[in-house]
């Protein structure tokens, strides 16, 4: 993540050090992924193992979840990879000073 992005981002950038961190202790397994949801797009990747980039769009919609309504945490749910492969998947709600979700923090894990 540039600097310009961390400072439009002042409250996701303190989590992508615990979230380097998470996918770092369970390479090559997990990739971490931050989705932006006023943009819908990817802003940081940790062990890129789904072929996205920096910049796509967001596959939020997947979560089938108004975003007003979004938990602190999502229950884990499978996606299958490009590659055919399961993964297993969590997600973090990230919320503004006043409680808006903002962004969200993901792990994906590869169950094969």
């Amino acid at each position: 993540m540039n600097t310009e992005t961390r400072k439009e981002h002042p409250n996701i950038t303190p989590l992508l050090p615990m979230l380097e961190g998470v996918v770092s202790l369970l390479h090559p397994y997990a990739e971490g992924a931050v989705h932006d949801l006023k943009s819908g797009k990817i802003i940081a990747l940790y062990n890129n193992i789904s072929r996205r980039k920096i910049g796509d769009p967001s596959v939020v919609a997947e979560l089938d979840v108004d975003v007003k309504k979004f938990p602190d945490v999502f229950e884990p749910y499978y996606k299958t990879n490009w590659d055919g492969k399961k993964l297993k998947c969590t997600s973090v709600t990230v919320r503004d000073d006043v409680g808006v979700p903002i962004g969200l923090v993901c792990i994906n894990f590869d169950t094969t």
